[in-house]
Order: C-alpha cells, then sequence, then structure tokens
C-alpha cells in the first residue's frame, strides 16, 4: 500500500473507533476522535454527532449545523471517492472509492431525515430526492457485490482492511435494509407512488439484509445499528399486531431465541452502553418476563444518567410501560411524572398516562391519596393540548374535555378524576397492545366488568373491547365474537376509533381460531379491510394501519401457501 492509502485507512480506523465509542455511551470519546483530523471519514464523525445531537433537542440551531456539518462531510467525501476512482485507490477489496460512496449514501439519509423533521415542503422534497440519491447509490453497491455480501465474511489477514470490508458490508446492507423497511410500513396509497420512482418496500428482503451484518459481525458499528433496529422494529411494529405466523424459529412472530443469542455478543462488545440493557428489557418483556425487564430497567435507572439525554428517557418510558402493563400502578406513575421532567414536549401524554395510573390504584386498592394525585394531573390537560393536533393529544383533549362536562353538569363539584367511567389505563394498554406481554395470571387481574358510576354507552362499548382482547388473549376467542359483533354493528360513537378496532379484533379471532382454513382467512381479510377502511375521527387511525398492514402481509402469505 502506499503512504496516502495507509494514511487515509488509518484516518478510516480512527473514525470507526469514534463510532463504537458512540454504542458505549462514550460521546466525548468519540468527539475527540473526529476531531483528530481533518480528513473526510472525520469529517463524517462529526456530522453523525451533531445529526444524534440535533434528533435528542429538536433545537431548530443544532437542526441547522448538523445539515451544514453533513453537507461539508458530503462535499468532501464526493472529491475523495473521486480522487480514488481516478488513481485506482483502494481501502477495501471491493471497488476503488466504495467507502466513500457507502458514507456519502448514509449522509443522504441523515440529511433526508433532518429535512422531514422540517415543517417546510420544499425541504421534505429536496429530501426525497436525497432519498432517491442514497437508494441509487446502495443499489448499484448491491448488484455489484450482494452475492459476496450474502456470504459469510472472509478475513484478508488486514485488521484495517478488515475494518474497511466490513464498512463497506454491514454499512450497504443496513442503509438498504432499513431503507426497505421504512417503505414497507408506509400507508399502502404511499407505497404505490413511491414505487413508480423505484422504491420497492420488500418487507421479508429488507429484514433479511438487517439481518445479515447483525449475525455476520454482530460487534461491528454498522451491524449493532441493524441490530437495535431489528429489536426497535420487533418491540414496536410486531408487538402491536396480533396476527403472525408462529414456527419453531419465530414461536410469538420473531426470532427470540435468535435476538438473545446476539445480544449476548453484543453487550460483551459494548459493556459500558445503556441501550443494550435496556435493549435485554424489551425482550424479556416480549417474552412475557416483565419481573425481569423491570429488574434490569431499575438497574440502569439507579446508574448515572447516560450522556445521551434520549437514553433515559427510552429506558424511564420502558420501565413505566412495563409497570402498568404488569399492575403496578405507583411505580408506573411515577416513571410517567419523571418522563415529564426530562421531555417537556410530551408532557401531557406523560401527565394522562400517569393520571391513568394512580385511578387505577383507587380502583384497585382503594388508595385515596391516589384520587387527588390523579385530578391533579388531570386540571391542566385539557389546556395543555387545545391547540395540538398529534392524535394522541387529541384523544386526551377529548377525554378531559368529557370529564369537565361531566362535572359542570355536577355542579362543578370534586376533582376531575371522579369523573371518569371506564379506566382510561386499560385503553391505553390496549392501544400499546400490551396484552400481548402478558402471562395469564398477569390478564387475569385485568377487572373488565367493573360498572363505573359516571360510565355511558361510549364507556362500555371501549369495555366491551378490551374485555374481547383481555378474554382472547387468555385463550377463550369463542367468546369474544358476540362481543365484537355487538360493537362492530354500532353506528354512532364518540369513540369511533373502538369499533375501528373491533373489526381488527374480529380479524384476528378469525385468524386464532380458524386460520389453517381457507375460509377463516378470507373472513379474516375482509375485517381487516373493514377495519382499514373505516374511517371517522379514529385518533389511533395510523397505529391501526401499521397493526393492518402487517397482518395482512400474513394472511396473504398464508393464503399463497394454501393456492
Amino acid at each position: 500500500m502506499s503512504k496516502s492509502q495507509e494514511q487515509r485507512l488509518q484516518n478510516f480506523v480512527t473514525v470507526i473507533q469514534g463510532l463504537n465509542d458512540i454504542l458505549d455511551d462514550k460521546m466525548d470519546e468519540a468527539t475527540e476522535k473526529f476531531k483528530s483530523g481533518n480528513s473526510s471519514f472525520h469529517l463524517s464523525g462529526q456530522a453523525v454527532v451533531a445529526f444524534i445531537q440535533a434528533v435528542l433537542t429538536f433545537e431548530p440551531s443544532r437542526f441547522k449545523d448538523s445539515q451544514n456539518r453533513i453537507d461539508i462531510a458530503i462535499k468532501a467525501l464526493s472529491a475523495d471517492k473521486d480522487d480514488a476512482s481516478k488513481n485506482n485507490t483502494f481501502l477495501s477489496t471491493f471497488d476503488p472509492g466504495v467507502e466513500y460512496r457507502v458514507s456519502i449514501g448514509l449522509m443522504l439519509l441523515l440529511s433526508a431525515l433532518i429535512g422531514f423533521c422540517s415543517e417546510s415542503i420544499v425541504t421534505s422534497v429536496k429530501s426525497v430526492y436525497k432519498l432517491r440519491k442514497a437508494h441509487s447509490i446502495f443499489s448499484k453497491i448491491n448488484k455489484r457485490h450482494f452475492d459476496h455480501f450474502s456470504a459469510a465474511f472472509h478475513s484478508t489477514g488486514r485488521s484495517d482492511v478488515d475494518l474497511a470490508n466490513e464498512y463497506v458490508q454491514t454499512g450497504t446492507l443496513l442503509c438498504t435494509g432499513l431503507f426497505t423497511l421504512l417503505i414497507s410500513l408506509l400507508p399502502p396509497k404511499m407505497i404505490t407512488i413511491l414505487n413508480v420512482f423505484g422504491y420497492k418496500g420488500d418487507r421479508d428482503w429488507a429484514l433479511q439484509c438487517m439481518w445479515m451484518p447483525a449475525l455476520q459481525r454482530p460487534t461491528s458499528f454498522f451491524a449493532a445499528v441493524a441490530f437495535a433496529a431489528l429489536i426497535q422494529y420487533y418491540s414496536g411494529a410486531v408487538q402491536l399486531c396480533s396476527i403472525y405466523k408462529k414456527t419453531p424459529e419465530e414461536p410469538d412472530g420473531w426470532p427470540d431465541k435468535r435476538c438473545f443469542e446476539i445480544l449476548e455478543k453484543v453487550e460483551k462488545a459494548h459493556p459500558d452502553g445503556p441501550m443494550w440493557p435496556l435493549h435485554r428489557a424489551k425482550l424479556l418483556s416480549m417474552v412475557k418476563k416483565q419481573d425481569e425487564a423491570i429488574v434490569v430497567l431499575e438497574e440502569l435507572m439507579a446508574k448515572p444518567p447516560p450522556r445521551l439525554k434520549q437514553l433515559e428517557v427510552l429506558i424511564v418510558f420502558e420501565h413505566a410501560l412495563d409497570c402498568a402493563f404488569s399492575h403496578r400502578y405507583v411505580d408506573g406513575a411515577n416513571s410517567f411524572l419523571k418522563l415529564s421532567s426530562l421531555n417537556d414536549s410530551s408532557t401531557a401524554l406523560y401527565s394522562y398516562f400517569a393520571a391513568a395510573c394512580f385511578l387505577q390504584d383507587v380502583h384497585v386498592n382503594a388508595n385515596v391519596e391516589a384520587l387527588e394525585k390523579a385530578s391533579k394531573l388531570l386540571e391542566p390537560l385539557h389546556d395543555l393540548v387545545a391547540n395540538k393536533t398529534a392524535p394522541l393529544d387529541v384523544h386526551i383533549r377529548r377525554k378531559v374535555g368529557k370529564l369537565i362536562k361531566r362535572r359542570a353538569s355536577a355542579g362543578n363539584q370534586g376533582g376531575l378524576a371522579e369523573y371518569v367511567g371506564f379506566s382510561p389505563l386499560y385503553e391505553l394498554v390496549y392501544v400499546w397492545n400490551g396484552f400481548r406481554r402478558m402471562t395469564d395470571d398477569e390478564l387475569s387481574k385485568f377487572d373488565v366488568e367493573r360498572m363505573e358510576p359516571w360510565q355511558d354507552q361510549d364507556d362500555d362499548i371501549c369495555q366491551a373491547l378490551i374485555k374481547a382482547t383481555v378474554l382472547r388473549n387468555l385463550g377463550r376467542t369463542d367468546e369474544v365474537f358476540p362481543i365484537l359483533q355487538k360493537i362492530c354493528a354500532v353506528t354512532r360513537t364518540t369513540e369511533t376509533w373502538a369499533v375501528a378496532f373491533a373489526h381488527y379484533e374480529m380479524a384476528v379471532a378469525f385468524f386464532e381460531s380458524n386460520g389453517s382454513k381457507k375460509e377463516g382467512l378470507k373472513h379474516c381479510d375482509a375485517y381487516l379491510r373493514k377495519a382499514r377502511d373505516f374511517g371517522g375521527d379514529n385518533e389511533f387511525e395510523s397505529r391501526l394501519i401499521i397493526r393492518v398492514q402487517l397482518a395482512r402481509h400474513v394472511v396473504r402469505k398464508c393464503l399463497q401457501s394454501m393456492s
């Protein structure tokens, strides 16, 4: 290798070490490495740090700084790419300059994400163009090298060259897979439009691309990021959906054993990173070991907070959810209240969730003090979300507005919590599909028969939906059909979301009771389409659409296997 190649490789290795520091929550060390030189790789590292800081704070000034650094990095990378191609300079065993092309593609993806975070239509359009450029870069690399990427990783005998090969291979697979997976989760109409531009949303292929680096080089930067993204997909989108294909490798619709095995390797490589115990807690919760998950999270919360503030938010939020799901209402409420101090952009959601937990503690444990705490949290919420349009904010405004009217009809006596009908916590657990994470013992603790003094017909609909869902998760599927049929027949209600989800639940019931037969699958698909097309003022439509898309993907594959 020439002196120039050796220097470029050294710059590259330094930056990779900095990226790995990020996975260990060593942001200061990573920043120091990225600032130790002015090569295009160093500039890319600086851009990554600026991007993370911008996304975590959502401050306009940081977005601007991040975009500037990305632009500078792309300019430098493009110059080095052209120089490497012109002079036939290899850092890896792949094409000359391919490392720079991967880095440019990554920078374009980050830049596009920044653009989508802005409220400017012009900037968003530019972001689509950047996505297209990134897509083109990775498509060309895959076309030339995908067969090699999909094979086992082979060492060259030089650790620095291996690192460059690893970067190209895992980086291309991650970006390709993540890009394709995100497209597959978009609403069907948008997917149709993107297909015109050459974007394909093949979910199975996307997951294959993301698993390859995680299995081949689990401790490398891009492979670890790919694995983290996979866990987020399984714990987020997949956990939301109750229709999934069971196999020996994926007994609950996702490869649990494989995930735990890879996580163990990643944890050994990055022992100081709080991200990995967080992911362990997610996996434990997904296999219905919420007590163990809570122990892991509480050990994390007892340590000094992560340098990445958003990681602390994610840890506390996971703890709050797990406590709410496992009937630890006061612990859940306290974690939601802590979130309000960590992230003031979602204060209304956290306060409403905390109030719901306190209120449930009143019902279950006769905690009178909790009733006052719930009322105190509910009082300011209507004004707090008065001008907000996010789905959960709209839901909170409608629910609290209803309580205000009830209290007014009673002469404005007492706190708002005294006028709550059916359990708001049960409704929120449903929205997050927490029932799927529960053991039979945890499910049996839900009192789905309790009637509150202020409960009206709309509350009855929500209660019936939750009752059907709990019964189904307990394996009593035959009992849910008459309950759901009654909800599906409702034509007028303020709880439109509950009626829409009842159609989805009917599809799940058909799949679980008769999913091995074509007739049952056709009934299932028919109800999924009804849920998708339900419309109305459904605050949780986006969550419903995700469930329907994932479910129809499974149902269509089952039908294809029978034809």
